[in-house]
This record gives structure tokens, sequence and C-alpha cells, in this order.
């Protein structure tokens, strides 16, 4: 199995998270190992760090909006405050995308990333799910393409 579709999997379940916590963290498991092993690949081993704390970021804040949502209702102070801890790591992890985008020459997998960053800070606006559902496919499609 190649590493790029060892992060597919992960781009595609980590999103889940939605649904359920544990298929979250399996996507976001996934997801970390297989971008691992495209940054040694590419030579920006310099880079798992961050991308794990804006991974860790990100799936936090994702959990903390799922809670507030189904718990809380809309608060708006709770909502802005997980959209600006989701997008702060997912702003992390677009800084590696865009390294790696910028060594394969794939504009879309950086694209995905700045996608995935508006639609975290849009989210308190209740229309981040479009360009995070953009943002995910792009991802989506950038590790198939890999």
């Amino acid at each position: 199995m190649r590493i790029s579709s060892i992060a597919l999997v992960g781009v595609i379940l980590l999103p889940l998270g939605g649904l359920s916590y544990t298929l979250g963290l399996i996507g976001g498991l996934v997801l970390a190992m297989g971008v691992r092993g495209l940054l040694k690949e590419e030579g920006l081993k310099y880079l798992e760090k961050p991308f794990y704390l804006g991974l860790t970021l990100a799936i936090l804040g994702g959990f903390w909006a799922r809670h507030v949502l189904l718990e809380e209702g809309f608060d708006h102070l709770r909502l802005l405050l997980t959209s600006l801890v989701s997008g702060t790591g997912l702003y992390i992890q677009s800084l590696c995308y865009s390294a790696l985008a910028r060594i394969r020459n794939m504009e879309h997998l950086e694209l995905g990333g700045i996608m995935l960053v508006i639609g975290a800070f849009t989210f308190v606006f209740y229309v981040g799910f479009i360009p995070l559902a953009i943002g995910v496919l792009l991802l989506a499609y950038s590790f198939w393409r890999w």
C-alpha cells in the first residue's frame, strides 16, 4: 500500500468525527501516519512535529465544536473559541501541505489546506461547512493523485 493511500484514508475518515469520536480519532491517527510518511519521503522530516501539533489542535477544536453544537446549543462565544482553536491547528497543517505541494507541484493540495483554514474560521458564521468540504475533497484528490 502506498503512503499516499494511507493519507487518503485518513482524510476520508477524519471528517466522520462529526458522527463518532472514535472515527475522528482513527482518521486523525491514519492521516498522521500517512502525512508523516510523505514528509519523510520528500525530505521534510522537520515538519512532522508542527503537523502533529496542528492536527491535535484541529481535532480538539472539532470535537469541542461538536460538543457545543450538540449539547449546549448555538452559543456564539463558544463557537468562536472552537473556530479559533481548530482554525489555528488547520493553519499549522496547511503550512505543511504547502511545503509538500511546492515540492510535488500540486497546487490543489495547497488550495485544499487553504480552504480548510477558511472553513474553520468561517464556521462561526455557519457557512464554514462548504469550504471545509471543498478542502477535504481537494486533499483527498491530491493524495489520490500522489
